[in-house]
């Protein structure tokens, strides 16, 4: 897939199509993909997308929408030749078939044709009965060892040779089995294909031979470009000859060869010794063109000839290294343009290649622009080398002035944070900023921030998109690189010192106030936003700026950019606060998938991460979910995005301490436990993954009802655990964990942490109902119980299983029913009580939780013990 094609706008184009095929249902859909031999990385990624979002959406269709599903559907097709394909390309077919989950997967191996194959299609063809055609499908099976493309090759051969011929006379087809048999054969099809060829005129296998190595398709206008003087003099009168021979198609002004192997054969009848000459002429012929550098397809073609050849000694001048040095860097850019990253790369490194030896002097800003782009272009894909540090090194110091370096120094920063290193990127990123003149206090704390937080607020009082777009444009070119820089320091202090990135949004808001608008204040709006709900708890506040930031999404010109960074600062933050919680991994989906549009492999990485999280709160099956985790590491692992890897590391552990299980498709992946994450995160001093780590431990002891456990961990990590986005869930668990300590210790500190709980969570159920209503009821029912209100707590425990069940999160009403269950048999009703822990086991057991369950299950048997009769019923039940 080359440029122009877009290509991760074309992944993208497939997973939208996919899930609308999966989610809506209607007519059922059949892709075909044929050659998945020949296809590269890229091509298999995805298909390899079109498995692993099929696998999403099926694993998260609701009972509602099953049916639904199953009007629908997509039929996947791929075939490959098992005798052509490389190991890497088949290993990731092979990954594909364990990726499917539970998508049905079935393999067929077709062999060559069979002589009765052969036999039958000859019979049709001739017109004649198959015990007339027997003896010729055995030579032709002889000759073709069924090879399809062999045997109609043949066929053509012996028809243009008259070996087989129709006869007036007998008015039949006659042929001479001797004769055929005694026919020489080449080793392989395009070998004997290629003997046909030789036997064309002369100017119309130049045309092939030209057509073969401008590829396998080519327009009349490029034709015409061609030097009558240097080919031939009528080039699209013998292309069309070409056609006639039926080895090339013509469909409107575009030639393309009517199989693969016709090209390959056209382009191995050019002798050896000449082929890179033929290369270099069809480039300078394709020069003629005015403008050459600004037609993406011509500056392309003109790229891919010179490339081919420019390692041949002598074949270039100085000065022809210099001009297709210069076409290389304008092939690299319109291959960005078109998302096509790996091209682009190979075409800055051919670039690259061309330099002089003494080009930093003598080709400055050529140098310069090439050494960035390809270090850019290695960002948007993840290509992240030790090539690209050291590129970057080598612009560094070779950079005439301080402004040459604020590229080469914010891809540093970027590359540091995608390892892990957040402090050193934060260290870095200050100093930079220190040059541009903004300058940050040393000791940065919850009063100056919340000072600066309550500011900012302040000067944004009603204000609308409207006057934001009306601001002047901020021009000063210093100014405008600081603000790319604190952006980049949001981003890189969120993980490290997330008060400074609270900080730093305020004061990009600040400068956009007095100093004029530009694109990175949008991004600015959007991480206030989140700073309003972990700073200074402005919720109403919060979700007017989170709108604002949102409605400069549709029609912005960086639209792409700015969705795959708004998951983490709105959706997953301040979204809760207005939109249901089942939305959230939606939002973050779509902002993978627009990072992985643009290039911003770090924020769709961070997208990626935050899919799994939120699916993770949001009562997602647990077992497709660590599929997608482990979907999502690879990534990681191949985008070199290590931090976040972990933290995504983190969300499969806890799935797997409350499932009991690994993942199928977790072989390979360096699973760690949360305790080895714990190691990681205190050496990296990654915040971000150590407060995930914490919260995910309280989590699981959550469920496994360790209260005392899980208090412990909140006690020991308390300023971890405030100002963060998962802190209503560390609010919520830590308030039950303390009501139940509560009623059995009496302790009055647990009391009132407990009483502390509701109170935080009463406002948020304003906010969103849906979200935060059942969370509040349990609360309400522990605090009623341990007050001793049993009627009230009764009443409680019912409505919070009827809220769980109305807004579909299995895991609360799980909890809700083992809950009142222990409630009801605690108050010796010990029937209604097994009933709920029964029911508690169902809902476990449909969210995935089997190392919960069988807990639950010897929690039950315990009890029963404790009674002197046995309940065949419960018997039954479990």
């Amino acid at each position: 897939i080359g440029v122009g094609s877009g290509r991760n706008r074309l992944r993208y184009l497939f997973q939208i199509v996919n899930i609308a095929i999966l989610s809506e249902g209607g007519h059922p859909v059949l892709l075909f993909l044929d050659d998945l031999q020949w296809s590269d990385g890229f091509a298999l990624d995805v298909v390899s997308d079109v498995v692993q979002t099929a696998t999403y959406s099926e694993g998260d269709q609701t009972e509602s929408s099953h049916n639904e599903f199953q009007a629908g559907g997509l039929f996947l097709i791929g075939t490959y030749r098992d005798n052509e394909v490389d190991a890497s390309t088949l290993r990731q077919i092979q990954e594909m078939d364990n990726r499917a989950g539970n998508i049905k997967v079935t393999q067929l191996n077709i062999g060559a044709l069979s002589r009765q194959d052969i036999n039958m299609m000859l019979s049709f063809k001739l017109g004649m009965p198959i015990r007339y055609t027997k003896d010729l499908a055995v030579v032709i099976l002889t000759k073709t060892r069924g090879n399809p493309m062999f045997v109609l090759s043949f066929l053509r051969s012996i028809i243009s040779r008259d070996h087989l011929s129709y006869s007036m006379r007998s008015r039949s087809w006659e042929w001479d089995d001797w004769s055929l048999d005694l026919l020489s054969m080449a080793e392989d099809v395009a070998e004997f294909v290629a003997q046909g060829l030789g036997q064309l005129d002369k100017d119309v296998l130049v045309a092939c031979q030209i057509c073969a190595c401008l590829g396998f398709q080519v327009d009349t206008p490029t034709l015409e470009l061609m030097d009558i003087d240097q080919f031939v003099p009528d080039l699209i009168g013998a292309s069309d000859s070409a056609v006639k021979e039926g080895i090339l198609d013509k469909d409107g002004p575009t030639y393309s060869f009517s199989h693969d192997m016709l090209r390959e054969s056209a382009y191995a009848t050019i002798p050896v010794t000449e082929r890179n000459a033929l290369h270099k002429k069809i480039a300078e012929s394709l020069l003629q063109e005015p403008a050459v550098a600004d037609k993406t397809e011509l500056c392309t073609l003109a790229v891919d000839q010179i490339n081919i050849c420019k390692y041949v000694d002598g074949i270039l001048d100085p000065l022809e290294r210099a001009i297709f040095a210069k076409l290389n860097l304008a092939a690299g850019k319109h291959a960005i343009k078109s998302s096509s990253y790996e091209q682009a790369r190979g075409y800055f490194e051919a670039g690259i290649s061309l330099l002089r030896e003494n080009h930093w002097e003598k080709m400055y800003s050529l140098s310069l622009e090439l050494y960035e782009m390809i270090c850019v272009v290695s960002f948007m894909d993840g290509t992240l080398d030790d090539n690209v540090s050291t590129r970057l090194d080598e612009i560094l110091s070779n950079a005439k002035s301080f402004e040459d370096t604020w590229k080469a120094k914010e891809l540093e920063l970027k590359m540091h944070a995608s390892r892990g290193q957040y402090v050193k990127s934060t260290t870095k990123c200050l100093a930079v900023l220190s040059e541009l003149g903004i300058h940050f206090p040393d000791d940065i704390n919850l009063s100056i921030v919340a000072n600066e937080v309550s500011e900012t607020s302040s000067l944004l009082q009603d204000v609308t998109k409207d006057f934001l777009l009306n601001l002047p444009p901020m021009t000063d070119l210093s100014r405008l690189c600081a603000m790319k820089f604190m952006c980049i320091l949001c981003n890189v202090t969120l993980f490290a010192k997330p008060m400074m990135c609270h900080l730093t949004s305020a004061l990009i808001l600040k400068e956009a106030l007095l100093y004029g608008f530009f694109d990175e204040a949008v991004y600015g709006l959007a991480n206030f936003s989140r700073a309003l709900v972990h700073v200074t708890a402005e919720y109403s506040e919060a979700n007017r700026i989170g709108l604002l930031a949102q409605s400069f999404l549709v029609g912005h010109k960086n639209e792409h950019a700015l969705r795959a960074r708004f998951p983490l600062l709105i959706h997953v933050s301040a979204g809760v606060l207005w939109e249901p919680g089942q939305s959230i991994p939606v939002h973050c989906m779509n902002g993978y998938q627009s990072g992985m549009i643009v290039g911003d492999i770090e924020n769709a990485m961070m997208c990626g991460f935050l899919v799994c999280q939120s699916r993770l709160h949001t009562s997602s099956e647990l077992k497709p979910l660590q599929g997608t985790c482990c979907n999502f590491i690879r990534q990681m692992v191949k985008h070199n995005q290590l931090g976040v890897m972990n933290s995504t590391l983190c969300i499969y552990a806890t799935c797997a301490a409350v499932t009991g299980e690994k993942h199928d498709n977790s072989s390979g992946l360096g699973i760690k436990t949360l305790k080895e994450l714990t190691t990681t995160a205190n050496q990296t001093n990654n915040m971000f993954l150590l407060h995930h780590i914490y919260v995910n431990r309280m989590f699981v002891h959550y469920y496994f009802r360790e209260y005392l456990q899980l208090l412990e961990i909140a006690d020991a990590h308390k300023l971890l655990n405030e100002k963060r986005i998962m802190n209503f869930l560390r609010v919520f668990v830590v308030g039950m964990s303390s009501l139940s300590l509560a009623r059995d210790t009496h302790q009055k500190q647990w009391r009132e942490f407990g009483e502390q709980a509701v109170e935080i969570i009463v406002p948020l159920v304003n906010f969103s109902k849906h979200n935060f209503e059942t969370k509040l009821l349990l609360l309400q029912a522990e605090l009623h119980y341990l007050n001793g209100n049993l009627g009230e707590a009764e009443v409680a425990y019912e409505n919070s299983i009827e809220s769980s069940r109305k807004c579909k999160y299995k895991n609360d009403e799980a909890v809700a029913h083992e809950l009142y269950g222990i409630f009801l048999v605690e108050r010796n009703m010990f029937a209604r009580g097994m009933v709920h822990l029964s029911t508690s086991i169902s809902k476990y057991r449909d969210w995935g939780a089997e190392l919960k369950v069988k807990e639950l299950i010897s929690f039950m048997e315990g009890l029963f013990t404790a009674k002197t009769t046995w309940n065949i019923k419960y018997k039954q039940i479990t």
